[in-house]
């Protein structure tokens, strides 16, 4: 437990780490840092866990602290070593933002997926003490259902993964809710689960709570500039995002999937014969063409997943936890969707589109390398006939003059 003057000063270390950014995954890993600081709550492992922007879903947002006791002891004794107190920890994230064992914890949470139903459907607070073992996600629900801080010594909670991988356990734990007026948000999970792991104490659940406060408006801060940020930047006459916010997100959200260990895959589409459609029906029929492109593709695509105007009639699709074959998947469907658009004014026109797919999965880990390769299987699906999708290969030099179809793209 810390004294007045401690948590006092933890609290401003963190305000003032959260205001320095605007980017969710920063700021939660600034507060995560603080919590599993000596200088601050001091626990071994803390974990947020959020429900997405849609109500759909709860997932592990963000994780920090030692995936296992070995790394545990190592990463204390550099710490100790180095000097590294708390405003160098909050300061860390950027230089730590790309390398996979930093995530390690992380990945081993990724499987986790409640329902959004499920936990608005939850309004009972279960009494009495916890269980002596339950699941990670039976605490979740209770923990959202009591809105009040759960602090247990005794409850062994485990978390397992899809497939054989070992379970994830949490001991000597503190949860409390995130919770927006009746809404849920999330739930925020710090442990002492290592040897020589100190007990937690009904303090420590307050000092949480407090901290509980500092996420709830962090997180609608960081969302609501997100969302001013997209309507600044939509594209005028598809509606979709641009190509720049493209070029900030791909890489944000490539670092994410090294995190959560999940497959992001990006798929690269072309309309096929624009030119000669806007040659020989002129320029407003092109431009009903790309509006309706840009609803089959809204329309057509997760909530979560990012689609932009990449540029004149080329569009981008970035699909998060998806593999290279589902990807294909998705883009065969909205070539379909595509060749059934019908215009008004010109009813005998057919429209179609070509895709091009590549994956983190298939190593392509770097922006530059991923649209490279998604670009060349693009054009490869051009040459094999159009109105088709392709996956990409090892070879990530993007267009070449011999890639590109020689009339009409």
């Amino acid at each position: 437990m810390i004294d007045l003057r401690k948590r006092l000063d933890f609290l401003s270390s963190v305000v003032e780490g959260i205001l320095a950014s605007v980017e969710l995954d920063e700021i939660l890993y600034v507060i995560l840092s603080g919590i599993t600081s000596g200088e601050g709550l001091g626990f071994h492992r803390a974990f947020v866990f959020l429900l997405d922007e849609s109500g759909r879903t709860l997932s592990c947002q963000m994780a920090v602290g030692p995936a296992s006791e070995r790394e545990a002891h190592r990463i204390w004794e550099e710490m100790e070593a180095r000097g590294i107190g708390l405003p160098a920890l909050l300061r860390s994230y950027r230089s730590i933002r790309h390398d996979p064992r930093a995530w390690r914890l992380m990945r081993r949470l990724s499987g986790l997926a409640m329902s959004g139903r499920r936990l608005a459907g939850r309004t009972r607070p279960a009494r009495g003490r916890l269980p002596a073992e339950m699941r990670l996600e039976q605490l979740l629900l209770r923990c959202l259902a009591a809105r009040a801080p759960i602090v247990d010594n005794r409850c062994r909670v485990t978390f397992r993964p899809p497939g054989r991988r070992a379970p994830l356990e949490f001991r000597r734990f503190a949860a409390v809710p995130l919770h927006r007026g009746r809404d849920v948000v999330g739930a925020i999970l710090a442990d002492n689960v290592f040897a020589g792991g100190r007990e937690v104490e009904a303090q420590d659940g307050e000092n949480l709570r407090g901290v509980s406060n500092l996420v709830t408006l962090a997180i609608d801060r960081a969302r609501l500039y997100e969302r001013l940020r997209r309507l600044a930047e939509l594209d005028g006459l598809t509606g979709l995002l641009n190509r720049r916010i493209y070029d900030e997100q791909l890489g944000r959200r490539l670092d994410e999937s090294v995190r959560r260990g999940e497959p992001l895959s990006l798929v690269m589409l072309d309309l096929d014969n624009f030119k000669p459609i806007n040659d020989a029906c002129g320029h407003p029929v092109g431009d009903d063409v790309l509006r309706e492109v840009g609803r089959v593709l809204r329309t057509g695509l997760r909530a979560a997943d990012l689609c932009v105007r990449y540029g004149g009639d080329e569009f981008a699709v970035v699909l998060a936890r998806t593999r290279p074959a589902d990807a294909v998947r998705v883009a065969e469907k909205l070539c379909r969707r595509v060749r059934g658009i019908r215009l008004s004014r010109v009813p005998g026109l057919r429209v179609s589109v070509s895709a091009g797919v590549a994956s983190s999965a298939q190593g392509f880990v770097e922006p530059d390398a991923l649209t490279a390769a998604a670009d060349a299987a693009l054009y490869r699906a051009k040459r094999e006939g159009r109105g088709r999708a392709a996956l990409g290969t090892g070879r990530t030099q993007g267009r070449s003059h011999a890639d590109a179809p020689a009339v009409g793209r």
